[in-house]
């Protein structure tokens, strides 16, 4: 063997000696955890869990990474770069990507409302089942539907929004290479920052698309606030739902706390002639 696959071979034996020390208290925390619902005959609803919490995460990752890397490419291409050219770049850019859209996706979503809403779907109502006032919504919607909307939305808005700025950095960072600029020479006026042409590619036309649908879903998905807050303004239905359940309420605290001190008769203070 050559002294630069030996070199490699140790590098790689140090890199998973040192992968393996940091996730050494995660093994033992999943061993143990195994072990304990074994103990209590659960297994399958362990896995079933442990699919749910790993699923949604390596998924998001997944689109994430896939995202920003289309980024990364449309914006070497702006600047007029061929990946082939620099390989060593392209592989630890890689290396970079994959690590921002695993932090990404494990930041940005909540497996808790990904298993909710997936869990609901058979659920069957009956006849008579309550609905707001205001859209005619049952109450599953509202517990199960709309989290799940809300953490699709904000995960795809901001997904729109790295991926924009990878596409900038990229393109915007080698056109400044390519003219020969460095550290000292950098100029940090705002003309610097500025992407001539950009807005006349496919991609960035795409990005904005994507931000204004989201934008307008965001707008559509908060009139469903309402039903959280009856004393809005702008619905007669809310504020007569407030009244008839604030009426109920005085009556029941009054029972509570008894008769006030000035429905009381007061006690005579003189003496009777």
């Amino acid at each position: 063997m050559r002294g630069s696959q030996i070199r490699n071979l140790i590098l790689l034996a140090l890199l998973l000696a040192l992968i393996l020390l940091v996730l050494t208290s995660t093994i033992a925390n999943f061993v143990i955890e195994y072990n304990w619902w074994k103990e209590v005959a659960q297994v399958g609803t362990w896995i079933s869990m442990l699919w749910y919490s790993i699923a949604p995460s390596v998924a998001g990752a997944l689109v994430a990474f896939i995202a920003l890397w289309v980024a990364h490419a449309r914006g070497l291409h702006f600047a007029g770069v061929r990946r082939g050219d620099f390989r060593l770049y392209s592989r630890l850019v890689l290396m970079g990507l994959a690590v921002v859209a695993l932090l990404f996706a494990s930041a940005s979503i909540d497996y808790w409302t990904i298993m909710r809403f997936f869990g609901s779907r058979g659920v069957t109502l009956p006849p008579a089942t309550w609905t707001d006032p205001v859209f005619s919504r049952a109450l599953p919607f509202y517990l199960f539907d709309l989290p799940f909307y809300s953490e699709l939305l904000g995960f795809v808005f901001v997904l729109a929004i790295l991926c924009a700025l990878v596409f900038w950095a990229t393109a915007r960072g080698w056109q400044l290479w390519l003219r020969g600029g460095s550290l000292r020479t950098f100029d940090l006026g705002p003309h610097a920052l500025l992407l001539p042409g950009a807005t006349r590619t496919s991609f960035v036309r795409v990005i904005a698309v994507i931000l204004l649908l989201g934008f307008a879903t965001w707008v559509f998905l908060g009139n469903y606030d309402i039903t959280e807050r009856p004393d809005h303004r702008s619905s007669a239905q809310c504020r007569s739902l407030q009244a008839s359940a604030a009426l109920p309420r005085r009556n029941s605290d009054g029972l509570l706390r008894g008769p006030s001190r000035k429905s009381q008769r007061p006690k005579p203070s003189g003496r009777r002639r």
